[in-house]
């Protein structure tokens, strides 16, 4: 089975125009999903722990994104009235901001 991955991956890098980073991506997950790697393997073998919180905090992005919250959130706060819009915007930048950026 590794073989296969291994082979699926040289070949992948040889003859299409994707990323290395997708392909090795991509191959790390085949080796999750079917048991070769560990998840504890995958992540002790990451130089640097703030690399994997990042990584992480973009996927949730790019969810929240394509989920279709931030349209309909937009459509709530941006109205006609220049400044009733400003207000909503600002007011939830202020408390979201004093809620998420505890860094005491």
């Amino acid at each position: 089975m590794v073989l296969v991955i291994f082979a699926g991956t040289i070949t992948s890098l040889i003859f299409t125009a994707k990323s290395p980073a997708m392909i090795f991506a991509v191959t790390t997950l085949v080796l999750l999903i079917t048991g070769v790697l560990d998840i504890t393997q995958v992540m002790s073998s990451l130089s640097n722990k703030g690399l994997i919180v990042l990584v992480l905090l973009l996927l949730v992005s790019i969810a929240v994104d394509k989920s279709g919250l931030i349209k309909s959130l937009g459509r709530k706060l941006v109205s006609d009235n220049y400044g009733k819009s400003m207000f909503n915007v600002l007011g939830l930048s202020f408390f979201s901001s004093a809620l998420l950026n505890n860094t005491a």
